[in-house]
């Protein structure tokens, strides 16, 4: 019998739920379990977009159709005209976390040390584009950015 995707995560979602049980008698609205969430990285999504059978408005879809309240990204990967999405684009993107019921979870981003492909990237020209992202994740609703940074050689 083969699962379907929404199977599959509710199934380990509820599983995971379970490993985390308290074993007293603590009733679950105390329990840090009972504010656990669920949500899922488009990134996962991955061949599905780069195949070109699913948008990003498809992803959030089925995280949502799978009982997941948040949603994280990575700017590069998701983001049309990254690092300056329309104010359309934007407009859309809060359109459909109000439509499928999920907010915003997580940036993700990761600083190309060799965004020049010549040379590294000096500490500052990396800051510099992790503000970038810093603010574009700020205009996206993201509270939470997950960074990614390359070690630098020593």
């Amino acid at each position: 019998m083969e699962l379907t995707r929404k199977e599959f995560i509710q199934g380990l979602a509820g599983a995971a739920v379970a490993a985390g049980l308290p074993t007293t008698s603590v009733s679950a609205s105390r329990s840090p379990v009972a504010n656990m969430k669920l949500g899922a990285t488009v990134y996962s999504y991955t061949p599905d977009i780069r195949a070109r059978t699913m948008t990003l408005q498809d992803c959030v879809a089925d995280i949502a159709d799978m009982g997941g309240e948040g949603i994280e990204i990575l700017g590069k990967s998701h983001v049309p005209d990254y690092p300056n999405p329309s104010d359309r684009w934007v407009g859309q993107w809060f359109g459909w976390m109000e439509q499928y019921q999920v907010r915003p979870s997580a940036y993700d981003t990761f600083v190309d040390s060799m965004f020049y492909g010549d040379r590294m990237l000096t500490p500052e020209e990396a800051a510099r584009r992790l503000e970038v992202d810093i603010r574009l994740a700020k205009r996206l609703g993201f509270k939470i950015l997950r960074q990614q940074w390359p070690p630098y050689p020593a």
